[in-house]
């Protein structure tokens, strides 16, 4: 078992990116150095004056070896800061992380060129497609996806990558093994098969409300340019974007005449640059593509929802109409048309599992709660949220409130 790494493992728990132990360990340049002054009372900067009491004491280095060895049962890896396979992006931020968790593809966070993709969870339709679209078509280039692993703008990211073959790092707000994971279910083996899962979290930390932001600086941080593909003016991608500015990465908004979104808009404004093709992140940054990476194919391929025959110009801001009560029925009418459609689609669906083959089957014209779907199917809870999640990225479902789901 590498020594250093114990070490390392131990003062991740303990003091994490507390400044005053970074300031220490900065003085004695070792892990171990540090541990063995702070054990044994050989201090030499003051630091361990303001430790508290038992604090020392609350996690040792045999937890440290569990620790270790979980991860290695688990076929987890830690990556410690002074390794080779560290990402360098991430060390150019003041507060990156002693040790990072990774599960998967670990080669892939010594890429040149990465982007990040973030937006809302509860995004339209149109900004989701987008968003996925974008992942595609910058993934085309040769660039790396990475994103947050939550609903919304982040999985379609992530499945937009998958989708092109590239490769994509999920970031998480919660340690590996946890039970959160469940939420992510099928999905979460689609992404480590193209890339890794990475946290600095330790194994089975549950996500919170502490987490999620904690881990943004992460996701700007491993980026080499950040896009915010939709967002409101109070959103946590915002604060995404700031981190991003901080960390002196490039910062590119989704352009209102693609689609609208108040905090876009509110990016643009701060001097955000605009987001129409992959082009016009792959073009500026293509000294970074690592050899013989970079392709120009996709870079001025449109990414709306209208496909790539749409022009620039033929774009505008969606504007909302109400619908009267007759196009209401015609609506509902040419919907219930399409249905028996819907498992002809369904079947040229290659990266669909079973289980949500199986959930959509079963839907019929009303809407119905997930928690009976577990009856219906003989599935899981897991495992219905987990088919859940994937139609709805495939817009093939929409979720209604009181955790009820309706076919599209």
């Amino acid at each position: 078992m590498d020594k250093e790494l114990v070490y390392a493992v131990w003062y991740h728990r303990l003091f994490g990116k507390n400044k005053g132990a970074k300031k220490a360990l900065g003085h004695y340049k070792s892990f171990e150095k540090l541990y063995d002054a702070l054990i044994n009372d050989r201090d030499e900067t003051g630091y361990s004056e303001k430790i508290k009491p038992g604090k020392l004491s609350s996690f040792s280095l045999f937890d440290a070896e569990l620790v270790i060895k979980e991860c290695e049962e688990n076929g987890w890896k830690i990556i410690p800061c002074y390794s080779e396979d560290y990402p360098k992006q991430l060390l150019s931020i003041d507060d990156y992380p002693v040790i990072l968790f990774c599960d998967g593809k670990t080669e892939v966070l010594k890429s040149s060129m990465t982007v990040g993709i973030v937006g809302s969870r509860e995004a339209v339709a149109d900004a989701e497609i987008i968003a996925r679209n974008a992942a595609f078509n910058l993934a085309k280039t040769g660039a790396v996806i990475v994103s947050g692993a939550a609903l919304g703008i982040d999985s379609c990211a992530h499945l937009g990558a998958v989708e092109a073959g590239g490769l994509t790092v999920g970031v998480l707000g919660c340690g590996l093994g946890s039970s959160y994971m469940n939420r992510i279910g099928e999905f979460y083996d689609k992404v480590r098969e193209n890339g890794c899962y990475v946290t600095e979290l330790f194994p089975h930390t549950n996500a919170s409300k502490f987490t999620f932001p904690e881990r943004n600086r992460l996701i700007s941080g491993l980026s080499r340019a950040l896009l915010v593909a939709c967002a409101a003016e109070n959103s946590g991608s915002l604060i995404t974007a700031g981190l991003a500015k901080k960390q002196k990465r490039r910062v590119y908004a989704l352009a209102p005449e693609i689609c609208y979104s108040s905090g876009c808009e509110k990016l643009l404004g701060e001097g955000a640059y605009s987001f129409y093709t992959a082009g016009d992140i792959a073009y500026p940054m293509r000294d970074l593509y690592d050899e013989g990476v970079f392709s120009e194919l996709w870079c001025n391929k449109p990414v709306t929802v209208k496909g790539n025959d749409v022009k620039r110009e033929d774009m505008a801001l969606p504007k909302k109409k109400t619908k009267t009560s007759s196009e209401k029925k015609a609506s509902s009418e040419k919907t219930a048309e399409i249905q028996p459609e819907k498992k002809e689609e369904l079947k040229k669906l290659p990266n669909l599992s079973e289980n949500a083959k199986k959930i959509y089957e079963l839907l019929g014209e009303d809407a119905v709660s997930t928690n009976s779907l577990t009856g219906l199917t003989g599935l899981k809870i897991n495992q219905v949220l987990t088919g859940v999640g994937e139609l709805t990225v495939y817009k093939l479902i929409k979720q209604l409130p009181g955790a009820k789901i309706q076919k599209v």
